[in-house]
């Protein structure tokens, strides 16, 4: 192993510079191991990916769930908004009889 900037070159990813032990640490104490069940073929389209096989099942997996998590926010955040803009929040009802007080006045 050659150590450059902190970082050691590993025999298995022969010149890709990953951190040492001590950094690497760092990073997986941040995590929580998790078993997944996934059927075979699904597993196998899964491993055969090409950018599963660069930067890991879990790597890949915590993208997919922080997409998924954020799209179902947006989801939630835009059916809020629908609600509340297309009359089903009331506000006909609560401003009926206004309407005909806001004309502009004659010249």
């Amino acid at each position: 192993m050659t150590e450059s900037f902190g970082f050691q070159e590993t025999p298995q990813l022969k010149g890709i510079a990953c951190p040492n032990q001590h950094d690497l640490y760092g990073i997986i104490i941040n995590m929580k191991a998790i078993q997944v069940t996934l059927d075979e073929a699904l597993l196998d389209r899964l491993d055969r990916d090409e950018e599963v096989r660069r930067d890991g099942r879990s790597a890949v997996l915590r993208r997919a769930a922080d997409q998924y998590l954020r799209q179902r926010r947006r989801r939630s955040i835009a059916e809020a908004y629908r609600l509340a803009y297309d009359g089903a929040a009331g506000v006909e009802t609560e401003l009926a009889g206004w309407s005909d007080e806001g004309v502009w006045p004659a010249e």
